[in-house]
């Protein structure tokens, strides 16, 4: 089928109704032969990656390039979705970093739900070293508090360097996917000694127009990327250069990477 009318909602809709015709209220069947335990309490964040096309083509493309990777750090981990769908296969194991404790509260139980998932919980956030950052909940996520407008009073949550937690947990990954709601770059600095010795493949959402709240920016990304060796592609295959920059500035888009040294590196493309 075509990617466009394979993407369509109409379509998305079809497919998710014809999987879970049958499925009770506490489990999802997102793909054909991947069905989760989830908390009802999660179901929609789940059901985002079968019914919106956006997120269900970014879901596609981390399921195909995932399916022979062993160790995720999954950062931003939210209700765990990422997390436990890479542990569904043997011999897999995940870390799934997440600070905000509305979101903690379904991940734990989430992971309870599947207890032969091989999920560690790190419950903090990542960043470029060990600060206090202001943040705000916007729903269940924890934003940066100067991206909505909102009289509440924020929350400091502490951040750790990834490397620092990957030397913590004693982790090594294969695989990291980070979505962060524009602390992308600030993460990507932190993991700096991981990026250069493991070469992991990287699934990142990249938010351009909150970059700059944190001294960001998608110029700044790519190039701290391509400066280790990265290549960069968009979910449709075509790989990004530094002259695709401005036209990302203002975009939310999602990026695969991987190391040019890596036997795989010629075989990650997007699916169209």
């Amino acid at each position: 089928m075509d990617p466009a009318a394979h993407y369509a909602m109409d379509n998305l809709q079809h497919i998710h109704r014809r999987l879970n015709e049958a499925t009770a209220i506490d489990r999802i069947t997102l793909r054909d032969g991947l069905t989760l335990a989830i908390d009802p309490v999660s179901r929609v964040s789940y059901e985002a990656f079968c019914l919106d096309p956006t997120m269900t083509r970014e879901f596609d493309n981390f399921l195909r390039v995932a399916r022979d990777r062993r160790r995720l750090l999954d950062i931003g981990a939210l209700h765990g979705t990422f997390s436990l769908v890479f542990t569904a296969r043997a011999g897999t194991e995940a870390i799934a970093v997440e600070p905000s404790p509305l979101a903690l509260s379904g991940l734990r139980e989430n992971c309870r739900l599947n207890p032969r998932h091989n999920v560690r919980i790190f419950a903090g956030a990542a960043g470029a070293s060990e600060a206090l950052v202001r943040m705000r909940h916007d729903g269940i996520h924890l934003i940066g508090a100067d991206l909505i407008n909102d009289r509440s009073e924020p929350s400091l949550v502490k951040v750790m360097a990834g490397d620092d937690i990957v030397a913590d947990q004693r982790f090594v990954p294969d695989m990291i996917k980070i979505d962060v709601e524009g602390y992308e770059q600030q993460v990507l600095t932190g993991l700096a000694r991981t990026l250069d010795y493991f070469k992991p493949d990287l699934h990142v959402e990249i938010h351009g127009p909150w970059l700059p709240m944190f001294d960001g920016s998608a110029d700044g990304v790519v190039r701290l990327l391509k400066g280790y060796d990265y290549r960069i592609h968009l979910m449709d295959g075509h790989e990004v250069d530094l002259a695709d920059v401005d036209r990302l500035q203002s975009a939310v888009f999602h990026v695969f990477c991987t190391h040019r040294s890596t036997p795989w590196a010629d075989r990650v493309r997007g699916c169209g």
